[in-house]
């Protein structure tokens, strides 16, 4: 889990306030399915990328059934924003996980979840919101090192991205709750993640969202991409 919650003065971006809520929910989460969770904080452009590219080579990934790569952080449409404000390209740090750059996972399943806007349309009625955006100022500074769509990059296969929202729109967040998207996530996959796929949880996911936001006067529905070559169960002690 890379949680980008505090950015510095120069990069002129707010800090993500509610954020370490959804790393504690997730954290939770995923340590009740079995899998070993670490958590990173407020890196900034460089080490970002340089974190999910050890992240993908660890050696411990010959041992286990699947990976998983959460990033909390403002972003838009093509990228995600480091600490220092500095732009980096979603499809470099995806194709971290190709199976020529990431050996002991291929054929294994890779969920990357990516909490962050993608834009800064707002389809809402805002006049009784409180709540926070992961978008920022379109001036920033960007690292953009693979300009190709991760889906034409050769090998991609069995990996879902799941992103919070859609593409040029923004994604909510509470100051007390955390992201909306976490919190849904979250709830269905305690509920049903022993039963379901990740496709199937995705979907659930969508209908409450859906549902969900709209009695605050929001609306929010996110966009599951897949490459998946077989059903992805996040526990594999399916009930």
């Amino acid at each position: 889990i890379i949680n980008i919650e505090e950015y510095s003065r120069e990069s002129g971006v707010s800090s993500r306030l509610g954020s370490s809520h959804d790393v504690t929910k997730l954290q939770l989460l995923f340590e009740d399915f079995m899998y070993s969770v670490a958590v990173i904080r407020n890196v900034n452009g460089e080490n970002l990328i340089k974190v999910v590219r050890e992240f993908a080579r660890k050696p411990e990934h010959n041992n286990v059934h699947a990976a998983v790569l959460i990033i909390l952080a403002h972003g838009l449409e093509h990228h995600i924003i480091a600490s220092d404000g500095i732009h980096v390209s979603i499809d470099e740090l995806v194709s971290c996980f190709t199976n020529k750059r990431c050996p002991l996972l291929a054929g294994k399943p890779k969920f990357i979840l990516i909490q962050a806007c993608r834009g800064e349309e707002r389809n809402h009625n805002d006049s009784k919101m409180g709540d926070f955006l992961d978008s920022l100022p379109s001036n920033s500074r960007e690292i953009s090192l693979d300009p190709s769509s991760w889906l034409s990059l050769p090998h991609m296969s069995d990996c879902v991205i799941a992103y919070t929202t859609l593409p040029g729109f923004v994604s909510w967040r509470s100051e007390t709750e955390g992201s909306w998207y976490v919190k849904v996530f979250v709830e269905v996959t305690r509920m049903h993640g022993h039963r379901l796929h990740m496709l199937e949880l995705l979907t659930e996911v969508n209908n409450r969202l859906v549902s969900e936001a709209s009695n605050y006067g929001i609306k929010q529905i996110s966009q599951p991409v897949t490459t998946l070559t077989k059903p992805y169960y996040l526990s594999t002690l399916k009930a």
